[in-house]
């Protein structure tokens, strides 16, 4: 069984809040000012080695030990039309109240329909 999909990843998760943010799914955040000021959390990460992974999952929780409850919809798909070996990745939690907290994480679903943690537990609380 071969899992190098997931052992070559490079993982990088951010929580920003605030601000106008580009389309969820696609890269950097826009430095346009925003017309929607409801509160936010975006989700942001880097991945590469992306050969066999069909796309990602973000989950959330108010507490740091869960329980998780799976926030996307949709499976987050990963984006072969981004250029160069790490690609770009948002998540936009409208979903949110300020000044709380949330705890999220990603999993990631491979090409053969495996499902593998991607991500370590990150906390962050809405800015008012």
């Amino acid at each position: 069984m071969s899992i190098s999909w997931l052992t070559t990843a490079l993982v990088t998760l951010a929580l920003i809040s605030g601000g106008h943010d580009g389309p969820a799914g696609r890269g950097p955040e826009s430095n346009r000012a925003s017309v929607d000021e409801a509160p936010k959390a975006t989700l942001r990460w880097r991945s590469r080695a992306e050969d066999r992974v069909y796309g990602y999952i973000v989950y959330r929780a108010r507490r740091a030990d869960g329980p998780f409850r799976r926030l996307s919809v949709e499976i987050v798909h990963v984006d072969r039309e981004q250029p160069g070996p790490v690609r770009e990745y948002a998540y936009v939690d409208r979903d949110v109240e300020a000044g709380a907290t949330y705890h999220y994480y990603l999993d990631v679903i491979g090409e053969d329909g495996r499902k593998r943690r991607f991500s370590d537990v990150v906390a962050r609380t809405v800015d008012p």
